[in-house]
C-alpha cells in the first residue's frame, strides 16, 4: 500500500513539472503561429467542436484542460477563446466510454486512438525537434510527455482501490443522490481521470453490481472530479488560469444541479420503475453522453454569466 501512496505522489511530482516545462515553452514561441487555430476558436461554438474533435482523439478531457490552462497562462489564447474548448471537451470524453461500453461486447478496433499510443508518437517528434536544435518546441513536447506520464502514474497507483472487493460491494449503498454525487467526485479526483471511473463502473455493472440511481449519481459525480486536475495544474499560474480553471468546475456543478434537480422532478412526475434496476455499460455510456451534450447545449448561451461566476470565485 506504501508504494501505491508513494506512486501517486511521484505522479503528482511529474504532472506539476510537466505543466512548468509546457508553459516556459509555449511562452517562447511565437504567438502569431498560432493565429490560425486561435482564430478557429473565437466563435465559442466553433471551440465546441474542436474541443470536441481534439478530445475524442486523444481520450483525455483532462489532458485537454490541462493543456488550456497553459495556453492561457502562457498569453497563446484568451480565457474567452477556451471556453468553448473545454464545453466541447466534456463531449469528446463520451467516446472513451463509448469505446469501453462496446468493447464488452466486441473487439476494441480503436484501441490505436488511445493517449498512450499517442504519446509515443509525441516522444518520437520530440526527440526529432531536440536533435534539430529545437529546443522550445522540444520542451513543450516533453512537458506534454512528462505531466501525461505523471497522470497515468497517479491513475494506476489508485487500480488497486477499484479492483477492491470492499470497494465494489460499497457502490451498492450509493443511491442516495448525496452520497452517490460524493463517490464520484471523491474517486475521480484520486484517480484524476473521469474515463478511468466511467470505465470502472462499467466493468462492474457487468456483473449486476450497481443499480441505475447509483451509477446516474456517481457519473454526475465523476464530471466534477475531472475538475481537480485542471485545479491542480493552475495552481502556480496567472489569474486568468485560474479563472479557465474554475470555469471547469463551475460548468461543471451547474449542469450536474440541472441534470439532478430534472431527473428527480421527472422521477416524481412519471414515477420511473428502473431506478433501483442493475444499470449495464450501454445505460452508462448513454448517461455519460446525454449530461455532457445536454449541459453543453443548456449553458452555452450563458457562457459570460459562468465566467462572471468564475472570476468573483477567484481572489
Amino acid at each position: 500500500m506504501i508504494n501505491y501512496i508513494l506512486n501517486f505522489f511521484i505522479g503528482l511530482t511529474l504532472f506539476i513539472f510537466g505543466i512548468n516545462s509546457l508553459t516556459t515553452g509555449l511562452k517562447k514561441i511565437n504567438k502569431t503561429k498560432f493565429s490560425k487555430i486561435i482564430k478557429e476558436t473565437n466563435n465559442k461554438y466553433k471551440g465546441v467542436i474542436w474541443g470536441t474533435i481534439i478530445t475524442a482523439v486523444v481520450q483525455s478531457s483532462s489532458f485537454i484542460t490541462v493543456l488550456l490552462v497553459s495556453l492561457v497562462d502562457s498569453g497563446i489564447i484568451s480565457l474567452n477563446n477556451s471556453i468553448g474548448l473545454i464545453m466541447g471537451s466534456n463531449i469528446g470524453t463520451c467516446i472513451t466510454s463509448w469505446i469501453l461500453s462496446l468493447s464488452s461486447i466486441s473487439n476494441n478496433y480503436l484501441s490505436f486512438l488511445s493517449i498512450d499510443n499517442l504519446l509515443g508518437i509525441i516522444a518520437i517528434i520530440s526527440l526529432l525537434f531536440f536533435f534539430k536544435k529545437r529546443l522550445n518546441k522540444a520542451q513543450i513536447l516533453f512537458g506534454l510527455i512528462i505531466l501525461t506520464l505523471g497522470m497515468n502514474l497517479m491513475s494506476e497507483s489508485m487500480i488497486p482501490l477499484s479492483t477492491s472487493s470492499i470497494f465494489e460491494s460499497t457502490l451498492k449503498y450509493f443511491e442516495n443522490p448525496l452520497l452517490g454525487l460524493l463517490l464520484g467526485i471523491i474517486i475521480t479526483g484520486i484517480f484524476q481521470s473521469s474515463s478511468l471511473v466511467i470505465g470502472i463502473l462499467e466493468s462492474l455493472s457487468l456483473g449486476g453490481n450497481i443499480s441505475f440511481l447509483a451509477g446516474y449519481t456517481i457519473i454526475l459525480g465523476s464530471n466534477i472530479g475531472t475538475c481537480v486536475t485542471a485545479i491542480i495544474a493552475s495552481t502556480n499560474t496567472n489569474k486568468t488560469s485560474k479563472v479557465v480553471s474554475m470555469f471547469h468546475l463551475v460548468f461543471n456543478i451547474i449542469g450536474t444541479l440541472i441534470f439532478i434537480i430534472g431527473f428527480y422532478l421527472l422521477n416524481f412526475i412519471f414515477n420511473f420503475t428502473f431506478t433501483y434496476q442493475n444499470i449495464n455499460a450501454l445505460h452508462i455510456a448513454l448517461i455519460h453522453t446525454i449530461f455532457n451534450i445536454g449541459s453543453t447545449i443548456i449553458l452555452l448561451p450563458f457562457t459570460n454569466l459562468l465566467i462572471k461566476i468564475s472570476k468573483k470565485l477567484i481572489k
